[in-house]
């Protein structure tokens, strides 16, 4: 049928060109709308479930050294590892350190070292056969590194590589990459509020080792204030007076901290903040496609009586003149869906935005949602079709036409 009634259809979109070209773009805004709201709803889960993946985070403390750290002598005294050693109901102490900078293809990797817990528990990598190794180094010396998915592309895991830290290269084995943009904490804040945006962040071109003794001595790194801010776990069976007395001497030595109910609420106030920023626009958007939509789809078919003329003239029954006249619409409603997928999927995959928490992150389900409400458009395309012209004869619409 549709072959057969191809110049019908034709001339249906060309009659018309302003109200066919208002419906695209109505169609196209709303899609676009969906999809920034997607992309913020998506950016959220992310932190919260890159955040909850780190284990014990639930019986945690968030601390930030406050204190004088322009003396080593100072530091030294307050080192948390020291001051905390032996501490009934400790648990684990996680933090991280700057290693060094090294280049790749021309562009400045930075490496970081994180406590094997951090990393082995951290969403979308992809780890070798051999796993990890306690001490960072594999058996035969080696150095494990965890990599972006934007470095060393050309190389397998389980591949040797050597890394060239501070003017000493080192062997090093290919032991997990991550399949998508890395999501771990930075551990660089230590505000009054601290949230998960402010300890959570997006790695790029990042090389990530063990922060382990071991894998220190074969960088030769000696990692000054590497305590400065992190996580402190409690130990399973920690009573409350194990818990107050750990706090009491954090206090006590220049720390402060934010347990994990307080991050929990901060970070609640924190997204609602932003979404009262970032979203009235968009839903105004699209609030406004849904509602003009209507009025087009009435627009279109008022100026169009003479074509919906021909599909009776052409011997289609109703049902085919429904069907046809829907095909025009669903071809401009599916065309908008189209280009907004490829838009942001290369939105998506380039990773470029001035601010991380508008970054447009495209999921497969989203295809789902972005479908559903192109079914919904067209939806009310077809009940406004059969509202209009539903037990209308030929002599009836001409005598429309001649009003």
């Amino acid at each position: 049928m549709l072959r057969k009634n191809l110049p019908v259809l034709l001339a249906f979109l060309k009659k018309s060109k302003l109200s066919v070209f208002l419906f695209f773009l109505m169609m196209f805004l709303a899609q676009l709308s969906l999809t920034y709201c997607l992309g913020n709803y998506n950016y959220i889960s992310r932190y919260e479930d890159s955040f909850k993946a780190i284990p014990g985070i639930e019986n945690s403390i968030y601390y930030a050294y406050m204190g004088d750290v322009n003396f080593q002598e100072n530091w030294i005294k307050t080192d948390i590892n020291t001051l905390l050693s032996g501490r009934d109901g400790l648990g684990l102490i996680l933090n991280s350190a700057y290693i060094s900078t090294t280049e790749y293809m021309g562009n400045a990797v930075q490496i970081l070292a994180l406590d094997k817990s951090l990393i082995s528990t951290s969403l979308n990598l992809k780890l070798s056969s051999e796993g990890i190794a306690s001490e960072g180094v594999d058996e035969n010396h080696n150095l494990q590194i965890f990599i972006t998915n934007d470095i060393y592309r050309d190389n397998d895991l389980g591949d040797i590589v050597t890394l060239n830290i501070n003017g000493k290269p080192i062997s090093s084995v290919i032991c997990g990459r991550y399949a998508k943009t890395a999501c771990l904490p930075n551990f660089t804040t230590g505000s009054n509020a601290v949230n998960i945006y402010d300890i959570m962040s997006d790695y790029n071109n990042t090389i990530f080792i063990i922060n382990a003794e071991e894998s220190m001595l074969l960088t030769q790194q000696k990692i000054y204030n590497k305590s400065n801010l992190g996580f402190i776990i409690f130990s399973e069976n920690a009573s409350d007076e194990e818990k107050e007395q750990i706090c009491r001497l954090l206090a006590e030595n220049g720390y402060t901290y934010h347990s994990y109910t307080e991050i929990e609420k901060n970070s609640r106030e924190e997204t609602a903040a932003r979404f009262t920023n970032a979203l009235p626009l968009p839903l105004f958007v699209f609030s406004l496609s849904f509602v003009f939509t209507s009025a087009i789809i009435v627009l279109i078919m008022d100026k169009n009586m003479k074509i919906f003329s021909i599909c009776f003239l052409c011997g289609l029954n109703r049902r085919k003149g429904y069907s046809l006249i829907l095909i025009g619409f669903a071809a401009l409603n599916f065309t908008a869906l189209i280009i907004n997928i490829i838009l942001n999927f290369f939105l998506s995959s380039s990773g470029k935005t001035s601010d991380p928490f508008y970054t447009v992150i495209f999921r497969p389900s989203d295809v789902f949602y972005m479908t559903l409400l192109a079914a919904v458009f067209l939806l009310i395309v077809g009940i406004e079709i059969y509202i209009l012209y539903h037990g209308k004869t030929y002599v009836e619409i001409k005598k429309i036409e001649e009003r």
